[in-house]
């Protein structure tokens, strides 16, 4: 799993705009900005000794908010899980509605490649030069690139479609293994027909 230095680094390598890093119980301390990305840790500060905890899962939350005053928060844990109340209460005090979230799984409960995933997808919806400039949209678009791991164990698939994110802008590209299983290559016309048939995942 990536830790906060590493996902900061990685952040500002790609031009993500990264506001921060933070533990869910951190939220509530903040002054949250909009239309940039929080990678929030799923586990307290600390534990029930007041010791500080190393953390567990990473997800994504991004609070976009137009010139007109039109807000599209959005919540996306990789296992395709529903947000704590600490995450449901913020959204509301921010932008008065519920928080719309994904429901599709795509990471392995074996991987610790959350934080990849959550930059991953903060690329797409911020830097991506194709990208619909709608939140929901996008998200649709982007994991419509991945299968669905309630419905396929093609875990594999996934971490190779990942890699991609995450290739230089010039120069040869590179596969990336992060560490967890061996990247495997995978047809793009394969990928679009798993898209096809198991679709997207947005709440």
């Amino acid at each position: 799993m990536l830790t906060d230095y590493q996902i900061k680094s990685m952040a500002k390598k790609m031009g993500i705009p990264l506001a921060g890093v933070v533990f869910k119980t951190e939220l509530p301390k903040m002054n949250l900005e909009y239309n940039k990305t929080y990678i929030i840790n799923l586990e307290d500060e600390t534990d029930e000794n007041g010791e500080p905890n190393e953390g567990t899962h990473y997800v994504f939350l991004q609070m976009n908010k137009s010139p007109h005053g039109n807000f599209a928060p959005l919540y996306f844990d990789s296992y395709g899980k529903i947000y704590p109340t600490v995450v449901e209460t913020t959204v509301r005090h921010y932008c008065n509605m519920k928080c719309p979230y994904t429901t599709k799984d795509i990471q392995s409960i074996v991987s610790g490649m959350c934080g990849w995933y959550c930059l991953g997808l903060s690329f797409y919806l911020n830097c991506f030069p194709h990208r619909t400039h709608n939140i929901y949209d996008d998200v649709g678009c982007f994991l419509s690139f991945f299968n669905d791991l309630n419905v396929s164990n093609d875990h594999k698939q996934n971490e190779w479609v990942l890699s991609q994110f995450f290739q230089p802008r010039t120069g040869p590209k590179r596969e990336f293994n992060f560490g967890v299983t061996e990247v495997v290559k995978q047809d793009v016309k394969e990928i679009k027909e798993a898209v096809d048939e198991h679709g997207n995942g947005i709440i």
